[in-house]
């Protein structure tokens, strides 16, 4: 199918186009690497010709379901704009400045496919304009603003010094700090504390953007923490760095959020960026209460939640497969092992 335009989001996980394949327009959304997120459509407009729907092609509206009944020209890239919503999964499509359609988010379908201007009847494929919110033009308007905002500089600026500030509070200046991937947005770094022999690693950043998909658990902005024991040379991150990084990045990856309880899988290709002898890790709010000996303490900035990778090996991820966390957590209290330290 042609594209008429097309525009990945700015977590780079999501694509958006406007597409016309000679019988309809639509607008979707894809995911940019898996192909099992399947794809979003949104009627746009039929094309003035009907010679039937043939293969690859998308169902068109009844006539007297537009208002266009002989159907509509097209579309030119250059009178259209893709605004993403801030969760950055839904698409505001704007026409010469005005609203052509809405494809809202995952989380806030509102119980419609999407609304587009050119329907004037609820069908499967798009809903009227009029049966969204009053204020779908102005939340168009809203969310380009909000994405100017949160890609300054400024704004990257602000996250990284209340991230790094606290830090600062808990264990003093960061001894080390890695850039990763500097040219992507959101911009993500690490950074690493003394806590006595032993170092302490946090993301820096990974709190800038609304992780995707937002759950009922809290906040959907976080960052995330891992301390580890015996290590080395300040400048010498290892394994350490790369976890850090591939875990600040990976809502966005897999277009997922993190929380409370979260267990994440080694990466198959690159089972090695995680601790020694581990192959996942499990994110918690408080690891404390899983483990006699308690973590160290960090503040979260404000709005910010901070969640502590604990790494499990292969035996303790088949016991919570079978037999629940809880479990785990009876026999580590028991033991008095304080996996929080990863080595």
């Amino acid at each position: 199918m042609p594209a008429i335009i097309e525009v990945t989001n700015p977590f780079g996980n999501l694509v958006a186009s406007v597409d016309d394949d000679g019988n309809t327009l639509y607008l979707y959304v894809h995911h940019a690497q898996f192909r099992e997120w399947g794809f979003r459509p949104l009627w746009l407009a039929n094309k003035p010709v009907d010679a039937g729907v043939a293969p690859g092609q998308a169902p068109r509206l009844p006539v007297d379901c537009t208002d266009h009944p002989a159907g509509h020209e097209g579309l030119h890239a250059k009178d259209l704009e893709v605004v993403w919503t801030p969760a950055g999964d839904g698409v505001f499509l704007f026409h010469q400045g005005q609203l052509l359609a809405h494809l809202p988010g995952v989380d806030d379908t509102l119980g419609s496919p999407g609304f587009s201007r050119h329907s004037t009847v609820k069908e499967r494929f798009a809903w009227p304009l009029r049966y969204g919110p009053e204020d779908l033009a102005i939340r168009g308007a809203s969310a380009r603003v909000f994405w100017a905002e949160v890609r300054s500089p400024e704004a990257w600026e602000r996250t990284r010094d209340a991230v790094l500030g606290a830090g600062k509070t808990a264990f003093g200046p960061h001894e080390a700090y890695w850039a990763i991937e500097e040219s992507r947005w959101p911009s993500l770094g690490v950074a690493r504390y003394a806590y006595g022999e032993n170092a302490v690693f946090t993301t820096v950043g990974m709190s800038l953007p609304r992780m995707p998909a937002p759950t009922d658990f809290g906040c959907d902005r976080a960052e995330i923490a891992f301390a580890v024991s015996g290590f080395g040379r300040p400048e010498d991150g290892g394994w350490c760095v790369q976890t850090a990084g591939w875990l600040g990045r990976y809502p966005w990856s897999f277009y997922t959020p993190l929380e409370d309880g979260a267990l994440i899988m080694a990466p198959t290709a690159h089972a090695r960026w995680f601790a020694p002898d581990s192959s996942a890790a499990m994110l918690l709010d408080d690891p404390g209460a899983w483990f006699e000996s308690a973590p160290p303490r960090i503040d979260a900035p404000a709005g910010v939640r901070l969640l502590w990778a604990i790494f499990l090996s292969a035996d303790e991820v088949k016991l919570i497969e079978l037999l629940g966390r809880e479990l785990l957590r009876q026999r580590h209290r028991e033991s008095g092992r304080n996996v929080v330290f990863a080595c």
